[in-house]
């Protein structure tokens, strides 16, 4: 075999210790233009990071204390977390939170309860309760649809609930779940085709619904769900016109805004 054989086959080096120094120093470098302009990546950074050093087999490079305090202080009240501690909450920023935590084993230092609260995009209640009892059937209902495997029944009996004797029916559309909760005596099947409706509306309305869809446009996923629901019954079924009517009620709000806007340029 030739040298030149033996060079193309040596595998190089990887300098673990200046990929760790690397990591280690990204936290250091608030003289830089870039460190502010990222900001908003804090909590993903972390993430990234945190992983590659377990894949280098040096998560002990990192002060995983003070990495759990800054995550604490990035919680917020609805249990999302920010990109950064003062940033507004968002899925993004909460899942590589979590993750960390995960690798930390450190799940106890956060609201794991209000984590799982702010995994729910829309809530619409058509009877009394108290705040108290909302969070605590949401969380209830929202716990155990997690843990039921595919080929469960979606339908949940809420027998136990002295405030909600009622059952609570859900469908999972990609990564989307939806509940519909309907009386004991109400017909499942008729609270499973309403439900499907509502994601076919939602489907027509914006293009193949996502999460982000709901999450910056929740007004508008609302009104079509109003569109749809009176009082928690059934008014209108066809997706044609309920889209129709959420068009032209977005149509009617544009004309409204500019309307607003040149009489303000006018004042100006």
């Amino acid at each position: 075999m030739s040298a030149t054989d033996n060079a193309s086959t040596t595998r190089p080096e990887l300098l673990l210790d200046l990929h760790v120094k690397y990591i280690q120093e990204l936290d250091n470098k608030k003289g830089d233009l870039e460190y502010w302009l990222t900001e908003h990546l804090r909590v993903n950074g972390m993430y990234w990071g945190l992983t590659a050093l377990h894949l280098m087999g040096k998560p002990e490079a990192l002060d995983h204390e003070k990495m759990v305090d800054y995550l604490t202080k990035c919680q917020h009240d609805n249990g999302g977390f920010g990109g950064h501690i003062g940033h507004d909450p968002h899925l993004l920023s909460t899942l590589s939170a979590v993750q960390v935590l995960l690798m930390l084993d450190r799940l106890d230092a956060v609201n794991v309860d209000k984590i799982v609260d702010c995994k729910i995009r829309l809530t619409r209640w058509y009877k009394s309760f108290s705040e108290k009892q909302k969070a605590s059937l949401s969380q209830d209902v929202v716990t155990q649809i997690l843990n039921r495997k595919r080929g469960m029944c979606n339908i949940l009996e809420m027998e136990g609930r002295r405030e909600a004797r009622g059952k609570a029916i859900y469908k999972r559309y990609a990564s989307l779940f939806f509940c519909f909760g309907i009386d004991w005596n109400d017909n499942e099947l008729s609270g499973l085709e309403v439900l499907h409706r509502y994601v076919e509306c939602l489907d027509q309305y914006f293009g193949n619904v996502c999460e982000l869809d709901l999450i910056y446009n929740h007004t508008a996923a609302f009104q079509v769900m109003d569109e749809m629901l009176l009082g928690g019954h059934t008014q209108e079924t066809n997706k044609k016109v309920v889209v129709k009517h959420c068009k032209a009620f977005d149509r009617l709000e544009e004309s409204d805004r500019v309307a607003y806007n040149l009489r303000a340029s006018n004042i100006a």
